[in-house]
């Protein structure tokens, strides 16, 4: 069995990134029941969800650790100024219960991507995910779907909602293998729809 590593308290003197990503551990870890104009499970939803162990994955706080893998994950170089601006979107969106940004992690503890649940209204919710490159095509993408799910239906979200490029043949692959059907096609978007 695998152990998987807690979040720890950053150190704010090892590096820029670390006092905004130190907030969205800061959050997470001492998130109170404040917002009373959001139904009770999406409370429990950003109280509860880590970590969430899902077979060979594990979906938990980012941590400043995770930083150096976000250029692997995007088409082009990230300096340090947009990290920076990441981390701190990241830490405030979950501070207002807005998004959550969910690092996957797999069994031999790297870090493979993120998935994002946005857009949460009573029972609904939008997801989206990205893979590092290197991470591409071993099936960490639908496996963290399938995960993220199982998580929202435990959480009471009845239907789920994500978005794809048209060419993104691979994308479309995840989405229907955890059964999204394509809703509708706007300006080289489709739009997908799966009732948990």
């Amino acid at each position: 069995m695998a152990i998987f590593r807690k979040l720890q308290k950053p150190d704010v003197t090892k590096n820029p990134l670390v006092l905004a990503m130190g907030s969205i551990s800061n959050v997470q870890w001492n998130l109170k029941k404040g917002n009373h104009n959001m139904p009770c499970t999406v409370n429990k939803l950003f109280e509860e969800f880590i970590p969430y162990h899902y077979q060979s994955l594990l979906l938990r706080a980012i941590q400043e650790s995770d930083m150096e893998y976000m250029n692997d994950m995007f088409d082009m170089p990230l300096n340090e100024n947009t990290l920076r601006l990441f981390a701190m979107n990241v830490a405030n969106a979950y501070r207002k219960q807005k998004t959550l940004e969910i690092a996957v992690e797999n069994s031999e503890h790297e870090f493979v991507g993120i998935v994002d649940i946005y857009d949460i209204h009573d029972s609904i919710c939008e997801i989206g995910y990205r893979m590092c490159k290197k991470q591409r095509n071993k099936g960490y993408a639908k496996k963290a779907v399938e995960a993220v799910l199982t998580l929202l239906k435990g959480h009471g979200m009845t239907c789920v909602r994500a978005r794809s490029e048209i060419e993104n043949i691979a994308s479309e692959c995840v989405l229907k293998a955890n059964g999204f059907v394509s809703e509708k096609e706007k300006d080289n978007i489709r739009y997908w729809e799966v009732q948990l």
